[in-house]
């Protein structure tokens, strides 16, 4: 049909004359049933002429100027006219319809948005009848996949473009699928007619996630293309310590799982690429690792446990990954355990002075991190150990004897390890028989921080209890007089009072010093008798520590009437004070110095009386007091002369 811009067919397809000496299409509604496939150079034509664009030759036409334009220049690369032919047309329509037609016959095929996008058409039996050159009806719909992370994918063989199937739907209809090839382009199978439909993905290639995205396309009278990207999966390796004992992620003993520096590395763009990463509770994860082999090493291991040497390999494969996530986790159960450090201790017991084996002693040895508590018992030679060498840690386990084995941790015991795990321990010596008589020990820190050592503490000595503290030397005193031993002295030309010294906690054989002084108990000034003060110093060697001395001071105490007199006692010990007694009001240190008695008036004789004479008779009871008399003054004339040799001081004078 022709409605003044061109001919059309029923369908509405723009049509153009194909031979310009040809008659015009036949009658409305003539059928064209021969169809032939176009050149690249037919294809060209109608996809860079109108109704594909209006812009034709670099300028912009109306839609009637663009469809002449395009007609013009079928003519003219179908060879069956020239410019001459166009004489009475615009010239920058003639101009454009040339420049196109020479771009039409250069093209060579090979642009999907071009090819096959026209139809030769030609009525049957009617060779006469104008052959029309129109729009194809639909057309194929193409799709170039991509990686949406190609810093992933690039080189990495895992990854495939190929596979993916996508579906075009037509509302809710399935009417064509598109399969990628490997370099991930596809198309339909055949041509869809014009419309619009909807492309999605209903299966992922090899290392893709499958996508969630439609894309929404109109087909109308040429190709149309979908661009699509998947993105790759990649992997989050979780990396999780555990102890090797016991399997679980907690730590033995003061030890960590905590601060483990690992290495990562994997293939990625054709390179090895390596990361690294420390454990915090226990863990770390190493994220955006592409498929393929990864491998893991330790480069530092964490506080109490050994190294992990193990280079530890995983195979991630794309069938593995599956589709379903962008991020495959990756976390191995069980495989990577840490060996805590063990040690063990080891004593010898012995006594003070005798160096004698002290056998059962028992010693608690406490965990200061956990509280866990064993003993371990001293054998007949005082030596005890928690090594296997020693006692089997299987051995009657912690049982708390000579011969028992020791084990520290929540693992069976392991006669090749350490009984004790990388900690702080307590050292505490208990009280039994052996040590009864003797001081414990104080109770002292170790640390196991090396792995097979056995920490020697050494000989711990028990000590004899100390002696008791003697006491301080001390004295007091009684003074009296010389003549009735009490605290009252004549005061005469010649008075002696005796100062009694009772002395505790000397030190036998060594020579002391006692120095007393008479003190005026009313002034408190030393007492002096001819100028001087009465002193009295007598040197001794006690035969034991407590016991008394006496210091005697003889002086002249005829002025000295009325006084009374106080004796103060210092003791000394190669020239250094030990112990002193100075208390004024210590009636025991007093003696009180009275007047002489008046002697009485003898009778008058009487008269004519005379004195007895050598012959006259006595009474005989007066003879013997007479002779009485004489034999006391004798007697005590001895006992002065006689008495105890001292060391006398007689003063100073002033």
């Amino acid at each position: 049909m022709n409605e003044g811009t061109g001919y059309r067919t029923s369908e509405g397809q723009i049509s153009y004359c194909y031979d310009h000496d040809a008659h015009g299409p036949g009658r409305s509604g003539q059928e064209y049933t021969d169809l032939r496939e176009t050149t690249y150079e037919e294809d060209y034509l109608l996809a860079k002429g109108y109704p594909a664009t209006n812009q034709i030759g670099g300028s912009e036409w109306s839609d009637a100027e663009a469809q002449a334009v395009t007609q013009m220049f079928v003519w003219l690369a179908s060879g069956t006219a020239s410019e001459a032919d166009f004489a009475d047309a615009d010239p920058a329509m003639v101009a454009a319809a040339r420049e196109l037609a020479d771009e039409a016959v250069a093209y060579k095929g090979g642009d999907a948005s071009i090819d096959e996008c026209d139809t030769v058409c030609t009525v049957a039996g009617k060779p006469v009848v104008q052959s029309m050159l129109t729009v194809s009806g639909g057309g194929h719909i193409r799709l170039a996949k991509a990686s949406a992370d190609k810093s992933v994918t690039e080189g990495d063989g895992d990854y495939s473009l190929e596979g993916a199937v996508y579906g075009v739907y037509q509302g809710d209809e399935l009417v064509a699928h598109i399969t990628t090839g490997e370099d991930g382009h596809g198309s339909t199978d055949a041509r869809v007619p014009d419309g619009t439909y909807t492309v999605r993905e209903i299966e992922a290639p090899a290392g893709y996630v499958l996508s969630n995205e439609e894309y929404e396309v109109t087909v109308f009278g040429h190709d149309a293309v979908v661009d699509a990207a998947d993105m790759p999966v990649t992997v989050a390796f979780r990396l999780k310590k555990t102890d090797a004992e016991t399997g679980e992620a907690t730590p033995q003993g003061a030890a960590s799982l905590d601060g483990a520096v690992y290495e990562a590395s994997f293939e990625q763009n054709g390179k090895t690429k390596t990361v690294r990463g420390t454990t915090k509770e226990g863990e770390v994860t190493f994220e955006g690792i592409p498929l393929g082999r990864i491998s893991a090493c330790e480069v530092t291991p964490p506080t109490g446990y050994l190294s992990d040497t193990e280079e530890h390999i995983f195979m991630v494969m794309a069938e593995d990954a599956g589709h379903g996530s962008a991020v495959l986790e990756l976390t191995p159960e069980g495989e990577f355990t840490e060996q805590v450090v063990r040690g063990d201790l080891a004593l010898m017991k012995v006594a003070d002075g005798t160096q004698q084996r002290l056998a059962g002693v028992p010693f608690k040895i406490t965990s200061k991190t956990t509280g866990e508590s064993h003993v371990i018992v001293t054998d007949g030679n005082g030596q005890a150990s928690t090594a296997a060498s020693w006692n089997a840690h299987t051995k009657d386990t912690n049982g708390g004897t000579a011969d028992s084995g020791v084990w520290f941790g929540g693992f069976e015991p392991d006669d090749a390890k350490g009984a004790l795990p990388y900690d702080t321990y307590t050292v505490e010596e208990l009280p039994c028989e052996a040590n009864a008589d003797r001081t414990l020990i104080l109770t002292f820190d170790v640390s196991v921080y090396c792995d097979a050592v056995t920490v020697d503490l050494g000989t711990l000595t028990n000590d004899a209890p100390p002696a008791e503290t003697p006491p301080a030397p001390a004295v007091r005193t009684e003074a009296t007089n010389a003549e009735d031993g009490d605290h009252e002295a004549v005061a005469d030309d010649s008075v002696t009072i005796v100062d009694t010294v009772s002395y505790t906690g000397l030190t036998p054989g060594k020579e002391y010093t006692l120095t007393g002084t008479l003190v005026d108990k009313e002034t408190g000034e030393p007492v002096r008798s001819d100028g001087k003060a009465v002193t009295s110093t007598v040197a001794f060697v006690p035969d034991a520590a407590d016991g008394t001395q006496e210091v005697i001071f003889t002086f002249d105490g005829a002025k000295l009437s009325g006084y009374a007199v106080v004796a103060f006692e210092s003791l000394t010990l190669e020239g250094q004070e030990v112990a002193s007694h100075a208390d004024m009001n210590d009636e025991g240190q007093t003696v009180k110095l009275v007047p002489p008695e008046t002697p009485e008036t003898p009778e008058a004789p009487t008269p004519g009386g005379k004195l007895p004479q050598t012959g006259d008779e006595l009474p005989i009871a007066g003879i013997c007091v007479l002779a009485a008399a004489g034999c006391a003054a004798s007697v005590i004339g001895i006992a002065r002369s006689i008495g105890p040799h001292r060391k006398e001081d007689e003063g100073e004078e002033d």
